[in-house]
């Protein structure tokens, strides 16, 4: 059996940390190596870790300064002897037969080097539990990563080979909060020639209502979702890519430009100006064929005025 590193950041996630440690530890999937990264916890969360270290040989605990869970997630990489790599946030859990699944996925099918599993939030209606899998070629794999009714690009739903993120030196962006992911994700697609998507619910997460994504209050981190726009765009540029999939990008920066023109106008005084600036700078790039997107109504309504607005600004 190979070996299957399993990384989990956590920061004050000691409400939910033994819950997903445990999950880990239920897999029918054993041959693992799990790398919990206690990204300066100021609650129980190093002292939980420890003990579950002392209780299973498998578990190795490392403990740094509060750098950011993609700072978290890039130790576990430098740290991970696995074949195959596995995302789990400490305050998530996943299914006893997930690891086992994507990694029968993975190597059951010819030239596929990521295996993707269905997700499912506690706080939206549950999703439809099938089990269909399908492989999908780079073109479509990719594309998908822009889906808001497929798996997107999170980390933590799917499983990758380590050989492919050390080849091409792949780590998270510290200074990327948002959509670090969708960041990490998109480059290593570039790199695979097959997706194998298998849609049962493996993967569970849990809204505790604190993360960066909150759209209730201001946060000047969710301007780094441009930044990660702004390094995709940078990567196909070395690395082309098809029309079908820049359009996909370009439709999800649509609803991300929208969102952020929401957060600016209800904060301005935080914001300030030049946030707007690049809100429409970016705007500027997206495609009318976004109004036939699979994206809300409300998002299509307003994009439209501040799409022509966006072509009227320098």
């Amino acid at each position: 059996m190979e070996l299957i590193s399993v990384i989990v950041p956590v920061f004050n996630g000691a409400p939910y940390l033994s819950r997903c440690i445990d999950s880990v530890l239920k897999q029918t999937y054993e041959n693992l190596q799990i790398l919990i990264i206690d990204d300066g916890s100021e609650d129980d969360s190093l002292n939980i870790a420890r003990e579950y270290e002392r209780k299973d040989k498998r578990i190795r605990v490392f403990h740094q300064a509060n750098q950011g869970v993609s700072s978290a997630r890039n130790k576990g990489i430098q740290n991970a002897d696995g074949d195959y790599l596995v995302f789990i946030d400490g305050d998530d859990y996943i299914a006893d037969n997930m690891i086992e699944t994507l990694y029968l996925d993975i190597t059951k099918t010819p030239t596929a080097q990521v295996a993707i599993c269905n997700y499912e939030s506690d706080r939206t209606d549950s999703s439809t539990d099938t089990n269909r899998t399908e492989v999908l070629d780079q073109e479509e794999a990719a594309s998908r990563l822009f889906f808001r009714s497929s798996y997107q690009g999170f980390l933590c739903n799917k499983m990758f080979k380590t050989d492919i993120i050390r080849k091409h030196h792949l780590s998270l962006n510290p200074k990327i909060t948002i959509c670090e992911d969708l960041l990490f994700c998109f480059q290593y697609f570039m790199y695979i020639e097959k997706a194998v998507y298998n849609s049962q619910v493996l993967y569970f997460y849990t809204d505790t209502g604190t993360g960066a994504t909150r759209t209730d209050r201001f946060n000047a981190k969710r301007y780094t979702m441009l930044d990660s726009f702004s390094e995709i765009e940078e990567f196909w540029e070395k690395h082309p890519v098809s029309e079908k999939v820049k359009r996909h990008a370009y439709n999800y920066l649509a609803t991300v430009c929208m969102l952020l023109f929401k957060m600016t106008v209800k904060y301005s005084e935080e914001a300030g100006k030049a946030p707007m600036k690049r809100i429409f700078q970016s705007l500027k790039k997206t495609s009318w064929k976004y109004l036939f997107s699979e994206w809300q109504l409300k998002f299509k309504v307003a994009y439209v005025p501040l799409k022509i607005i966006s072509s009227f600004r320098k």
